[in-house]
């Protein structure tokens, strides 16, 4: 039984040394001249980059949703991209940012 458990623990954490990981550290949303730019800080626990991303205004509400690519080799690093979403309404906007791989 305590081998069967060993060995469950091992696998487990070769599951979790090889998780693509990401956090978003900061969002901080600008009124630019069109719109809005929003920075996004995050860390990566395993090299990534940007890949894309896309948004939605709905109301006042904005969906941004970002995608990074990763690399199990690289180091953990902090990554700042900016993103213009063109707004036409003035008023009060929610920002939800989702990021994904």
């Amino acid at each position: 039984m305590k081998t069967k458990l060993l060995l469950l623990f091992l696998l487990g954490q070769i599951t979790l040394s090889n998780a693509q990981n990401i956090a978003i550290d900061q969002i901080t949303p600008t009124i630019v001249d069109g719109g809005i730019n929003v920075n996004l800080l995050v860390t990566t626990f395993n090299g990534a980059g940007y890949l894309s991303n896309s948004y939605e205004v709905t109301g006042n509400t904005i969906n941004l949703s970002v995608c990074y690519w990763f690399s199990a080799i690289l180091p953990v690093f902090q990554m700042s991209n900016d993103f213009f979403i063109p707004v036409t309404d003035g008023g009060l906007y929610t920002i939800n940012v989702s990021i994904f791989h």
